[in-house]
């Protein structure tokens, strides 16, 4: 198994995300795929290196999920919550409307609970540099 670089991400109100880091097209198609839970502080950064409509399906997660589009600087810039699981094809997807960096996949409900909405702010503490893809 690959290890697994864990980034932190500050919330606006001061809670914590310890997430995945996804910075390769392989772990970015893997994604959560199989997962049966997701701890309460966890989560996946999908991390691009450019900004683009990166598009969002659940095929083979068994979890909801909220997704979060963020911008370079970790603007939140669109939010789908509770996006269900696909449990069979054709999936849903979910496409920002302005081109996004990161896409952060957090358990369903924890942006709500969190007040995280279009233009809060995110820090991710330390990412390491992308590799192009």
């Amino acid at each position: 198994m690959i290890s697994q670089t864990v980034v932190t991400i500050l919330l606006p109100g001061g809670g914590k995300v310890r997430a995945e880091l996804a910075d390769t097209p392989e772990r970015r198609r893997t994604g959560l795929m199989f997962r049966d839970s997701l701890p309460p502080d966890g989560g996946m950064l999908l991390a691009f290196t450019d900004d683009d409509f990166h598009g969002i399906w659940m095929r083979n997660c068994r979890i909801a999920l909220d997704l979060l589009w963020l911008d370079p600087q970790g603007r939140v810039i669109h939010v789908v919550e509770s996006a269900p699981p696909c449990r069979a094809d054709p999936c849903d997807s979910w496409v920002p409307p302005t081109p996004a960096r990161f896409v952060l996949e957090l358990p369903a409900g924890k942006a709500g609970r969190e007040g995280l909405r279009l233009g809060s702010q995110l820090l991710i503490v330390a990412i390491p540099p992308l590799r192009p893809s």
